[in-house]
């Protein structure tokens, strides 16, 4: 048995897009869309590896940059939502690996695929727009917790601990921890710049600071590098163009415009293309690839 934090970040805005998405909503949306769009362009100019190096430098002057862990690749996640006219699609550029999942498949004469369902795409399902207005962090909240936690985090999380019998529970997501957490005040989950603040200041109390005031660390692993290098010619075998079209499923064209910019190093794609390499691996795995 296990107990992890799962939900913690959900429940009291422990995300960047919580703690900054809102903000920047409210100064995008009175922008220009021609403006936007160029600035996206600036943003991208720089490789996420560039632009890593340049807030070190930074860092020396304004020691509060040194809290964003990989902030090239948030401004060019940031670039590509800029383009966003509504809330809603601004809360998904931010969200996505692809800007248009639909891109990826090859479409076929009467065919009606079609995107899943998800909670971005159920307006009626939302909280009450006085409670929870659209571009919120309270909004983004709410997403998250009815789509990322269930269907990404809370699925990986069950797969690996039962994989090697091992029962995990998420304290955070007891009913009654959530039920609180939705009747705090947005003052009391993003303040100061910072997230998680309730919670903050609850552990302040009782573990010293320094071991818990740092930079959010996630649990990610060195793909770009590695599809660059000891996993190119694997991936590459995988996404060629020629097999796709005999597999029939994934448009080999975006595939491949993600693939070239990969690694050309100007732009970090590992998270659009690491499903696509995962889905074909399954396709021969099982014997179904062409």
């Amino acid at each position: 048995m296990c107990l992890s934090g799962d939900g913690g970040d959900e429940l009291f805005a422990g995300y960047n897009r919580h703690v900054y998405g809102p903000a920047l909503w409210a100064k995008l949306v009175d922008v220009p869309l021609g403006l936007r769009q160029m600035a996206a362009t600036v943003l991208t100019s720089l490789s996420p590896r560039a632009w890593d190096r340049a807030f070190a430098v930074l860092a020396a002057v304004l020691p509060t940059l040194a809290r964003q862990r990989t902030p090239g690749e948030k401004l060019h996640k940031l670039a590509q939502a800029m383009g966003a006219r509504i809330a809603p699609t601004f809360y998904a550029g931010l969200v996505s690996a692809w800007p248009n999942p639909m891109d990826l498949l090859i479409k076929t004469e009467g065919s009606s695929i079609s995107e899943p369902t998800w909670a971005l795409r159920q307006p009626g399902s939302w909280p009450d727009a006085g409670f929870c207005p659209q571009g919120s962090s309270a909004w983004m909240q709410y997403l998250d917790t009815a789509w990322y936690l269930p269907e990404d985090i809370l699925t990986k999380v069950d797969r690996a601990t039962m994989s090697v019998s091992l029962e995990s529970r998420a304290p955070y997501l007891d009913h009654r921890v959530l039920e609180l957490a939705w009747r705090l005040p947005e003052s009391m989950r993003v303040r100061g710049g910072r997230g998680k603040w309730a919670l903050r200041a609850l552990l302040g109390r009782y573990v010293p600071q320094p071991l818990w005031d740092r930079p959010k660390t996630g649990f990610g692993v060195p793909l770009d590098d590695w599809l660059r290098g000891p996993l190119k010619d694997w991936a590459a075998g995988l996404i060629d163009p020629i097999r796709l079209r005999r597999e029939g499923y994934l448009d080999p064209t975006p595939v491949g415009r993600a693939w070239t910019e990969h690694q050309s190093g100007r732009f970090n794609r590992q998270y659009r293309l690491w499903p696509v390499l995962l889905f074909t691996s399954w396709l021969e795995t099982y014997g179904i690839s062409g």
